[in-house]
């Protein structure tokens, strides 16, 4: 679930972690997240 509110970002993944980003101007913004990993 995300949530926005005016420039605050909140993302909660599996009900267990939330994760915040101030994103000025994103309001009615395409906008994205990722991630990636590295395994040596």
């Amino acid at each position: 679930m995300a949530s926005i509110s005016n420039d605050v970002c909140v993302i909660y993944i599996n009900d267990k972690i939330a994760f915040t980003n101030r994103i000025y101007n994103i309001v009615n913004k395409k906008w994205s997240i990722f991630s990636s990993s590295e395994n040596s």
